[in-house]
Parts: C-alpha cells; sequence; structure tokens
C-alpha cells in the first residue's frame, strides 16, 4: 500500500515516485506536489524519501566495488 496526499483519481500523477509541478492559482508560480509519501509493507511503515535516500547510499557504495567487464 502506498499513501500519497490528494485523490489519485483526480490527478493519477501524484502516483509518480517523486512528484510533478502543478500552477498555484493564487500565487502564479509552480510548485512540487504529490509524490508517494509513505510505503506500508507487511504493517511497517517507510517514509518514501527515506527509503530513496538510503537505496542511493547503498547504489553509491556498491559501485567502487563493482569490476567493469
Amino acid at each position: 500500500m502506498v499513501l500519497v496526499d490528494q485523490n489519485p483519481i483526480r490527478n493519477l500523477k501524484v502516483r509518480y515516485r517523486a512528484s510533478h509541478f502543478r500552477l498555484n492559482d493564487t500565487t502564479r508560480r509552480t510548485e512540487r506536489i504529490g509524490g508517494v509519501r509513505y510505503t506500508i509493507k507487511d504493517g511497517i511503515v517507510y517514509g518514501a524519501r527515506k527509503l530513496l535516500a538510503d537505496v542511493g547510499a547503498i547504489v553509491a557504495a556498491q559501485k567502487p566495488q563493482r569490476k567493469p567487464g
């Protein structure tokens, strides 16, 4: 299960992994909205941003250990 902060039926882009841009009618500026906030697996709640950061750190740590070819 994933949790988002807006109605995904109204705007499917809120289901995107990160987020997307929207024009704020009041300020006339673009702002980032949407994106998956939390993932729940086996009853454990994971913060999506922390989870992505952890995966990025694991990948970065593995890159120097890999040999080309």
